[in-house]
């Protein structure tokens, strides 16, 4: 299913009074009398203690796994073996609310490293020219007013530069891998610098160009969004797509494509009719049958990568 010209997608204000709260009766009795923002800064502290060490991309598993993982999903079961005729493993990704980004960035620089030093080098060129889309984003000039759409150089330019030295450094034929450079790190760990924190920028960058090119695209965009973004893309770009951690739905993965001009196929595990996964097609403009494109597994909440014998 393309979505190529077809985008489709899947706050209380804070209050300054202070009122006494009342112990909750559903909570166990050592937290019921904890405030809102204890509760958020203990289930923070979990959710660290989950991720903190955990790689973005995990090892080669093959298909077999999530049939065992779904044994008892037969809807599911149907569509992994149908999966199975094509692919024969995959590789989790941390469960982080980045995960479509992380696979995203590694099944395109696992798959560019693989086409040899010619294209890494025109891939280069491509990320250093979305610098422009940036700058010309930044202002633009209406009637009398300029109003600012995009980001000023100083917001993105660590990140782009993040991206590039990534890129600069394939192939990686030796230690350490591709998956052990992408190691997932939070931006706001303190590890020791030797540990190159390289996932977090390069997919703070790709947030970054995504939400550019939803901004310069608002008409397009904009009649897909789901209430309460409707037809308000900035708003959906400030809360969805810059937001670090928020997930990715149909209209942010079409515009990173478009954006980076990679295709993405994202074959879907659901209780839909049928025998093997449907799949969506996320195109650039222009993108013809051959050019480059990641393929990716969803279940619902989350982004895999399809991968076989060990890629």
């Amino acid at each position: 299913m393309s979505l190529q010209n077809d985008p489709e997608a899947a706050l209380a204000p804070p209050s300054n009074l202070e009122t006494a709260q009342e112990p909750r009766s559903n909570l166990p009795p050592d937290l019921a009398d904890l405030t809102d923002e204890q509760i958020s800064v203990l289930t923070q502290e979990i959710t660290d203690s989950y991720t903190k060490d955990v790689p973005l991309v995990g090892p080669f598993l093959p298909i077999s796994v999530l049939l065992e993982e779904f044994k008892d999903n037969e809807p599911f079961k149907r569509k992994i073996s149908g999966l199975a005729e094509k692919w024969s493993g995959f590789r989790r990704t941390a469960r982080n609310g980045n995960c479509f980004y992380q696979a995203f960035t590694f099944a395109w620089l696992d798959h560019l490293q693989r086409l040899g030093d010619k294209r890494i080098l025109q891939e280069i060129h491509k990320v250093q020219k979305t610098a422009k889309t940036l700058d010309d984003a930044g202002i633009y000039v209406c009637n009398v007013f300029e109003l600012m759409v995009g980001f000023e150089k100083l917001a993105y330019e660590d990140f782009l530069e993040a991206a590039v030295t990534l890129l600069e450094s394939l192939p990686l034929t030796k230690a350490p891998s591709l998956a052990e450079t992408l190691k997932y790190i939070p931006l706001k760990s303190k590890a020791n610098k030797s540990n190159q924190e390289v996932s977090s920028p390069v997919i703070v960058y790709l947030r970054f160009l995504s939400s550019t090119h939803l901004r310069l695209n608002e008409d397009l965009y904009g009649p897909f969004l789901e209430p309460p973004y409707y037809d308000n893309v900035r708003l959906y770009c400030a809360q969805c797509i810059e937001a670090f951690g928020r997930e990715a739905d149909n209209v942010g993965i079409l515009a990173l494509a478009r954006a980076i001009q990679v295709g993405i196929d994202v074959s879907y595990l659901d209780r839909s009719a049928g025998e093997e996964p449907i799949v969506y097609e996320f195109r650039p403009d222009e993108w013809r049958e051959g050019d480059e494109k990641v393929e990716l597994l969803y279940r619902p909440g989350h982004y895999d990568i399809l991968c076989n014998d060990g890629d």
